[in-house]
């Protein structure tokens, strides 16, 4: 999101191990009304041995629009958009300035978010969490991987396979739902406080 922007701006780089895969790798721009939709590789590349490609994607909007992202694989950097869905396979995911909620199914790969302005809810195959800021209430289900919160204004709310959790500075209660192993540390929660009796 960038401040005093009127439109989206796009831009891409694409590599590839050889010409014939740089011609086969696309990226599409299409307005709908008020949402503009970028696709890129609609059909997947046949790679073989040792073949690569890539696209690297920067896409400006005017600070606080919404957006919807769905992506295979690679990292992902959110700065100053509103509310926030993303689908993603593999690869780490960093967020920070976000003026609306937060919706993200994840395969695996680090999760990091700053300032947000709404709830978060994640749902994560394995890879660390570090949420710091959060306005809303806070709802992960996880598989593994170390969870850290810091300052959430609202509830918590943890399914946890394995990996530990640390929680500080939360506004209302901390529920851990079920936590199969890892240690859990708890720390200026102002509401109620449940979590399983094995890990009190």
């Amino acid at each position: 999101g960038r401040p005093g922007l009127r439109q989206a701006r796009i831009k891409a780089t694409a590599c590839a191990s050889d010409q014939s895969l740089l011609r086969e790798i696309t990226l599409t721009a299409t307005r709908s009304g008020s949402e503009v939709h970028v696709r890129a590789n609609d059909q997947n590349l046949n790679l073989r041995n040792r073949e690569y490609a890539r696209l690297d994607v920067v896409i400006e909007v005017p600070e606080g629009i919404a957006a919807d992202i769905e992506d295979g694989s690679g990292e992902i950097d959110v700065v100053g958009i509103g509310a926030l869905t993303l689908h993603d396979g593999s690869g780490s995911i960093s967020g920070d300035d976000i003026r609306g909620d937060i919706d993200i199914e994840d395969g695996s790969g680090e999760i990091n978010l700053r300032n947000i302005a709404g709830s978060v809810r994640i749902e994560d195959g394995s890879g660390e969490i570090d949420l710091r800021n959060v306005q809303g209430t806070v709802d992960i289900d996880d598989g593994s991987g170390e969870i850290t919160l810091f300052k959430v204004l609202r509830d918590v709310l943890i399914s946890d396979s394995s990996g530990s959790i640390d929680v500080d500075d939360v506004g209302g209660r901390f529920h851990v739902r079920n936590d199969s192993s890892g240690g859990i540390g708890y720390h200026a929660v102002r509401g109620a406080v449940d979590i399983p009796r094995r890990r009190r």
